[in-house]
């Protein structure tokens, strides 16, 4: 019988000689051991029921800011779009969360959906990136955030002078 080669478990990267273990299975075309299969069988079952209530956490969002207007089906697919853009279930949220808190614009123009969040997500991002670096600098330090010390002046604007286009005749 001819030797057969080494393969690479891929969940921990460790080679196996399927000649010498036994401790390994042929999983379609992968070849696992029998303790990294189940870890990662079950960190997929974790993973599937995170993303769930994500996904509700997202739906929920949706419902509360879209009010009337919300259609779930459309966000649903919105959804399913948005992830496979790229976009993660937490830039969901904060990106519907910067549109209608922070910016107020109104939910009657969303056609029930939500995808502006394809449009907003790194703008919200940078935001909320920017509020948090602001809230480490206040803790840090002590900033001074008292009002009462600003004066506001107000600056009445010129007098603009029109000049008009004199008569070159007088016909009177």
């Amino acid at each position: 019988m001819a030797k057969q080669r080494p393969v690479k478990c891929p969940y921990c990267g460790k080679m196996i000689d399927r000649d010498y273990e036994f401790d390994w299975k042929k999983i379609g075309n992968r070849y696992w051991h029998d303790e990294c299969y189940t870890k990662s069988q079950e960190e997929k079952e974790k993973n599937k029921d995170k993303q769930k209530k994500q996904r509700e956490a997202v739906m929920k969002m949706a419902g509360k800011y879209l009010g009337a207007y919300v259609d779930y089906q459309k966000v649903a697919i919105n959804i399913g779009q948005l992830i496979q853009a790229g976009v993660t279930y937490e830039q969901m949220a904060k990106s519907l969360k910067y549109w209608y808190e922070i910016k107020h614009n109104d939910p009657s123009r969303s056609n029930g959906g939500i995808w502006i969040v394809k449009s907003i997500y790194i703008e919200a991002e940078n935001y909320f990136k920017r509020l948090e670096e602001i809230r480490t600098v206040q803790s840090e330090e002590q900033v001074n955030t008292d009002i009462t010390d600003e004066h506001r002046v107000f600056v009445r604007p010129r007098d603009v002078n029109i000049y008009r286009k004199k008569p070159r005749f007088n016909l009177e």
